[in-house]
């Protein structure tokens, strides 16, 4: 379980309260807890880009970087420099 290091108040409409009260009861949860999870899923699949570069919305290629990451994790992968490339692509 991650750390918690702020607390945040925020408002919501009665009627979002009463909806989301509702969905959790449905799924077992309280609505605190139930509150977290649709917040920190929804923020793990917003766009990474600081820019919002909309490349980055593209599931398809979210789930390739993710490879690519996890392969140079386990040694199965290597780091090109920009000069290798270069001469690669003739240019």
């Amino acid at each position: 379980m991650a750390v918690l290091c702020r607390r945040k108040i925020i408002d919501l409409p009665v009627e979002v309260l009463d909806v989301l009260a509702a969905m959790a009861r449905k799924s077992g949860t309280t609505l605190k807890s139930y509150m977290e999870s649709v917040l920190a899923s929804k923020a793990a699949e917003s766009n990474p880009s600081p820019s919002g570069d909309e490349w980055f919305d593209d599931k398809e290629n979210i789930r390739m970087v993710k490879h690519g990451i996890s392969q140079l994790e386990n040694g199965e992968g290597r780091i090109y420099k920009a000069e290798e490339i270069k001469a690669f692509l003739g240019v």
